[in-house]
């Protein structure tokens, strides 16, 4: 079971308020990148003042529960299908379909790994994004990929398993939270529109913010925090 040691608050380094409203952020090579809940572009931050528009349809109703960038294109998540935008071409393909797909991470390799909530099951799909093997009767809240292992958040548990989908490891938590993020500071779990943090580093930390979370991303030192209305970035040194 969860324990947790120590319960503190911190202070950000940096404010930056946004000139749009998000829903989610993460980060690739140091670079933020920014996305409403629905629309049809996502932004580049170059800086406080200066977004990069980053068009990839043109359906104004699309919803972006979740993306991930990488090198020569970006993976979308609409809860119905995850779709691949590239970047040279300016077009979008679907490469999986489902019911209600939550969460998704895109490992190094190339390979994506998803959790379809109604089916209760996380699927892990080749290079050619066809179904290599799965996982059944696991009701997922999150995923996260960190150093060859995939760390799957339930209800009530942290299940990890090893890059071909092995079990490796069961934690049981006290409280209930909706979000997992992890680095090599350690395991950071969150709920939208909750104003805390909870940090595992060898012990766990509750950690009080002086705002409400809508997404988290980390980045080398940094936790970078949006806040809940979406309009402002906190960054914390970790």
């Amino acid at each position: 079971m969860l324990i947790l040691l120590f319960l503190f608050s911190i202070q950000p380094a940096e404010i930056i308020p946004l000139n749009h409203q998000f829903r989610t952020i993460t980060v690739y090579k140091n670079r933020i990148y920014l996305a409403p809940l629905i629309g049809t572009t996502i932004y580049q931050m170059e800086g406080p003042d200066t977004f990069i528009p980053i068009t990839f349809t043109d359906e104004i109703d699309y919803q972006i529960r979740n993306f991930k960038v990488t090198p020569f294109a970006i993976y979308f998540n609409n809860g119905k299908s995850i779709e691949k935008f590239y970047y040279t071409t300016g077009t979008m393909e679907t490469i999986h379909t489902g019911d209600d797909i939550i969460s998704f991470v895109i490992k190094p390799s190339g390979e994506l790994i998803l959790a379809d909530r109604r089916e209760h099951s996380i699927k892990i799909l080749d290079f050619h994004y066809r179904p290599a093997y799965q996982i059944n009767e696991i009701k997922v809240k999150d995923l996260w990929w960190f150093r060859e292992r995939l760390y799957v958040l339930t209800r009530n548990s942290i299940v990890q398993y090893d890059r071909f989908g092995n079990f490796l490891k069961k934690s049981r938590l006290k409280y209930h939270t909706q979000k997992i993020r992890v680095d090599s500071t350690g395991i950071y779990l969150f709920s939208s529109q909750d104003s805390y943090l909870y940090l595992y580093d060898q012990k766990w930390h509750r950690i009080k913010l002086n705002h409400k979370i809508s997404d988290i991303a980390l980045m080398k030192n940094k936790i970078i925090i949006l806040d809940d209305k979406g309009t402002t970035l906190y960054i914390y040194n970790n």
